[in-house]
């Protein structure tokens, strides 16, 4: 495996590296629930390891793996409902217990390969050994494979841990991979790796990604701009040339913003409001601070008048104005542009 710089060996406990994100001792709570607060905590082997999963699929495996305890020595049967995995991954329920039964057996289709420099191994295993549907309980219980323990228990030391909230709202299928590879660098802040082996890691086709454009536009492009919009990391790339040839890329890492971090956690209808009130010319800083402070239903009338107003030259500060003096959306368009000159005259 060829990888231009390394990343930090962890030299620490697990519960020093997370600090107070850590989760409860009991791997289920009473009802069984998924839990978004819950960590995703894996080796750096693991990391880079070569699999191609789908966007569901990822998302239940890494639920799975968020289940696991820093102080667990062996892996239990980890049991979920089938209704809540159902309503965490958008599953209509009436098909819930179909398509989960078809994600876990594809899952299994699809083994991962796990490399070992030091021993010059290549290792092929499946990410659980069973899944097992029960439909008298409407439950299911996973068994993880003994072959993943060293990559998943009593970690001390070159692993990395995040919340799996974070990755949940990915719904690009490169995402999730490109956000662990450069959440392994965001100390120093910086990763270069060649082009051949982002490939190898992904399992991009070489024939559909031969062209450097492709794969900016297809995979680059869309996956860095999600994980800006949704994650705790801020990204951006430039290319590395060996003459004229692009042979790599290296990566820029930096935290998010207070700003990026509360915008990643917008519910849908705030997103929404976000999109409307940008493209009616209001600043998306302004945009966010207003959802923070105000109710959906306050921004969404300052918005309204502003995009009856159609001036988005006076955006902001009408935007601003209306909401402080609770100006609602119904007068003709102009009247606020009037208004809002005769009070600034």
């Amino acid at each position: 495996m060829t990888i231009l710089t390394k990343p930090l060996l962890y030299a620490c406990d697990l519960s020093s590296q997370i600090g107070g994100l850590l989760i409860g001792k009991d791997p289920m709570s009473k009802k069984l629930k998924t839990h978004s607060g819950h960590l995703v905590v894996k080796s750096n082997r693991l990391i880079e390891a070569r699999y191609k999963l789908t966007v569901l699929e990822q998302k239940l495996v890494l639920t799975l793996i968020s289940k696991i305890q820093p102080d667990d020595r062996d892996f239990k049967t980890y049991t979920f409902r089938i209704i809540d995995l159902a309503k965490d991954f958008e599953i209509d329920q009436k098909r819930a217990y179909h398509e989960l039964a078809k994600l876990t057996y594809d899952i299994m289709k699809k083994p991962l390969e796990i490399y070992s420099d030091e021993k010059k191994e290549r290792l092929h295993v499946n990410w659980f050994s069973s899944a097992k549907h029960l439909e008298t309980t409407g439950l299911i219980e996973f068994k993880i494979s003994d072959e993943m323990k060293p990559y998943l228990l009593q970690l001390k030391e070159q692993f990395k841990a995040y919340p799996l909230q974070t990755v949940m709202q990915f719904k690009h299928i490169y995402s999730f991979r490109l956000y662990e590879l450069l959440k392994q660098y965001e100390i120093p802040g910086e990763r270069k790796i060649e082009l051949a082996e982002l490939k190898r890691i992904l399992m991009l086709d070489e024939n559909e990604y031969e062209r450097l454009f492709n794969l900016e536009k297809r995979v680059l492009k869309p996956v860095i701009a999600e994980i800006n919009a949704k994650s705790d990391l801020a990204v951006t790339y430039e290319k590395v040339k060996f003459g004229r040839k692009v042979t790599g890329i290296s990566f820029r890492i930096e935290p998010a913003s207070e700003a990026d971090l509360f915008a990643s956690k917008l519910s849908k209808e705030q997103q929404n409001l976000l999109r409307r009130g940008m493209k009616a010319g209001i600043r998306k800083m302004i945009v966010l601070g207003y959802l923070k402070e105000y109710s959906v239903e306050k921004v969404s009338n300052g918005i309204k008048v502003v995009e009856s107003s159609k001036n988005p030259e006076n955006a902001n500060g009408l935007f601003v104005e209306s909401i402080k003096k609770g100006w609602q959306p119904t007068l003709r368009q102009g009247e606020f542009l009037n208004i809002w000159v005769k009070l600034h005259i």
